[in-house]
């Protein structure tokens, strides 16, 4: 039997669609990522809060393909300088651990040879920031607000 009405749009239109977009958006990240797969130095550079005791930094990443990797770094005068010789674009977390047993503070991001981070507070949030890579993905996290707020 025909309906006689127009077909409704599906209720996972709009998740096929932003679904669709993050698919690309992400595609377009790990081919800048292997673009950019060289050997070198990577430096990180965070700033803690005022206000938040801490010293020590955690840094966690992991190779893509079996490693696991730990490393810490002292905080001297609000901040944390860590450098680390690259052998390919690995994915991890900094984690700042207060001096009081408050709750740890972690930022996930992409860690890439030869180019420099920097995350700083902002509010309640932390910015990531940094030569080209960094620059490029601030630009694909700020397109992507526009899909995660209501």
């Amino acid at each position: 039997m025909k309906s006689n009405s127009k077909s409704s749009i599906s209720p996972f239109a709009k998740f096929d669609e932003y679904f669709m977009k993050n698919i690309f958006v992400a595609l377009m990240c790990v081919f800048s990522i292997v673009a950019c797969a060289q050997s070198g130095k990577f430096k990180l550079t965070v700033t803690i809060p005022e206000g938040y005791e801490c010293q020590k930094c955690y840094i966690h990443w992991f190779d893509g393909v079996e490693n696991d990797y730990v490393d810490s770094v002292k905080v001297v005068n609000g901040k944390a300088v860590w450098t680390y010789n690259m052998t390919a674009p690995a994915y991890g977390q900094v984690t700042m651990v207060p001096v009081e047993k408050v709750r740890a503070k972690r930022v996930a991001m992409y860690f890439v040879p030869g180019e420099e981070c920097y995350i700083k507070p902002e509010g309640k949030k932390y910015v990531v920031s940094g030569t080209k890579f960094y620059e490029e993905f601030a630009a694909f996290d700020s397109f992507m607000e526009q899909f995660t707020t209501d």
